[in-house]
């Protein structure tokens, strides 16, 4: 009988990353919390990961009950399964809870997680809780081993998969991603389309068909495609912050990051979360300078939003800077030769 792993994502990106890792795992069986990538790379659902799936303070409160539903039931899925490896992927607010609550319902399994918490922006308590809960942290960027040096838990750089699949790309349309839950294309969608007015022809990422009827809303005759495509098509892009920025920047595409968001959210991550970082943007954090223009902590106007885009579309010296970075970037997140299957099929 085949070993079995079981994969945890909470979020799209984590769905994303578990889809690349599922399919590097072999002679395994591989069940899950799994949205739809990790589903087509063959995960067997035990709970589907569109039930947590939240963005911000605000989404969390609407969206407690079925977060809460969904953790007992993985929880409890999990402990019948018993599987010989337990992989939480990114998501560390649900995530570690959920490697506690096993812990403690009595679960001896290996439990890994891939992604290290942000832990050098903020939440650095969480080290020594991942060192009591964990037998092997993953990590996605060569810096971040270091911060857990001082602990037990073994951790090691993977690099990132994306790598794997990014070629610049040589298109000339310009790309929205307005996110891939209701309420971010809501915030974000008609900032975008007001932007792009003049810059020339564009087209929106539709993450889901379930969100087509939402774009038209906003969008009665635009163009559609799926990341995949526009990845490939585009020269310069508006997107919503998040991993979405890194697939830009790892294809070669400038971009203008915005995320409009309320008060409440301010709040949070200002006092609560205490992120105090110069930059939000996960391209700017990495570089540490501002690579692709960001519209997040400072809202913006369309006219204001369409000039910063303007010139990274052009042949100028800020557009060869960016591709520069970019190109620095995805240099320092290629994968090791021990990548993350291989440290995880090391455990079994």
């Amino acid at each position: 009988m085949k070993p079995k792993i079981a994969l945890i994502a909470a979020e799209p990106s984590g769905d994303l990353l578990g889809s690349f890792l599922a399919r590097d795992l072999h002679n395994v069986s591989l069940i899950g919390m799994t949205g739809p990538r990790m589903r087509d790379a063959g995960v067997e659902t035990i709970v589907p990961a569109e039930k947590v799936y939240v963005m911000g303070l605000t989404d969390v409160v609407k969206k407690l009950p079925s977060i809460l539903h969904a953790f007992w039931q993985i929880k409890k899925q999990l402990l019948a399964h018993n599987p010989a490896v337990i992989v939480t992927i990114d998501a560390p607010a649900f995530n570690l809870k959920l490697a506690r609550a096993l812990r403690k319902s009595g679960y001896t399994g290996q439990l890994v997680h891939y992604v290290s918490p942000t832990v050098w922006a903020h939440g650095k308590h969480r080290i020594e809780t991942m060192a009591a809960l964990y037998d092997r942290l993953l990590c996605l960027f060569p810096f971040e081993p270091a911060y857990f040096t001082h602990t037990s838990l073994p951790t090691f750089f993977v690099g990132h998969p994306l790598t794997q699949i990014a070629t610049p790309s040589h298109g000339s349309t310009i790309a929205l991603f307005p996110g891939s839950r209701p309420d971010e294309i809501a915030r974000n969608l008609p900032l975008q389309i007001a932007a792009a007015k003049d810059l020339g022809p564009y087209k929106i990422s539709c993450a889901s068909p379930s969100l087509e009827p939402l774009i038209r809303k906003w969008a009665p005759e635009a163009l559609l495609a799926d990341t995949a495509t526009l990845l490939k098509e585009s020269r310069g892009a508006f997107a919503k912050s998040g991993t979405i920025t890194l697939e830009l920047a790892l294809n070669g595409i400038p971009a203008v990051v915005t995320y409009p968001v309320n008060f409440l959210n301010r709040l949070y991550v200002r006092w609560v979360a205490r992120l105090t970082l110069p930059y939000f943007c996960l391209v700017n954090i990495l570089k540490g300078r501002e690579v692709f223009p960001e519209f997040i902590a400072k809202p913006a106007t369309p006219e204001v939003l369409r000039e910063a885009l303007r010139p990274l579309l052009e042949e100028t010296s800020l557009r060869h800077d960016c591709l520069q970075a970019c190109s620095e970037l995805r240099e320092s997140l290629q994968p090791p030769t021990q990548t993350a299957a291989v440290r995880i099929q090391e455990l079994l």
